[in-house]
């Protein structure tokens, strides 16, 4: 994807039913050996309240780019998502996803807009949605296992050493790229 293009290029979009309320999912499965993330686009009304996870990620630099296989088609994503694919992929078999990068016919203003309108009821009829912040590194890493320790887990099996953590810690955590989007 060239540095001046925004949306990846994908152009086997079928539309979507605007009655039924359709949304496009990717069926994500676990590429073979060094291949690229591969995904399938299934198409699932809202009405009939499908399973699905959604994805949340700071989008990255436009110019760093990686292919992944949509229907077949070689599609250049960012390497920020990439990368939160591949993590996924690493820890599922399949998964079926709402992605907006490629759910969304990007090109399409007119379906981009009505998309985006339903995202409330997207993220919130999900099963689960995932959150990138961008690559781990120990202080992050640090953080999110005392805020999991504190927040996560039964009263019980809390450990003393989570009771607080240090700021520069939470700081480092807080001061990431993906707290600063716009949704």
């Amino acid at each position: 994807m060239p540095a001046d293009d925004q949306w990846p290029k994908f152009h086997d979009y079928a539309p979507l039913n605007r009655s039924k309320k359709e949304i496009r999912l990717l069926r994500l499965q676990r590429p073979t050996c060094d291949g690229p993330v591969k995904c399938e686009i299934v198409h699932r009304s809202l009405n009939e309240r499908p399973q699905y996870d959604a994805l949340s990620y700071y989008w990255g630099a436009p110019s760093a780019t990686k292919a992944i296989a949509v229907n077949g088609a070689e599609v250049h994503v960012r390497r920020t998502l990439c990368r939160f694919l591949e993590c996924l992929m690493a820890r599922f078999t399949t998964l079926v996803v709402w992605l907006d990068a490629i759910s969304i016919n990007q090109e399409d203003v007119e379906e981009r807009n009505w998309q985006v309108s339903l995202m409330g009821e997207i993220y919130s009829g999900a099963e689960n949605v995932y959150a990138w912040l961008g690559e781990g590194d120990p202080d992050c890493e640090y953080a999110m296992e005392q805020i999991q320790n504190m927040y996560g887990l039964p009263e019980g099996q809390k450990s003393a050493s989570s009771s607080q953590i240090p700021r520069a810690y939470l700081e480092e955590l807080f001061l990431r790229p993906y707290w600063a989007r716009v949704w």
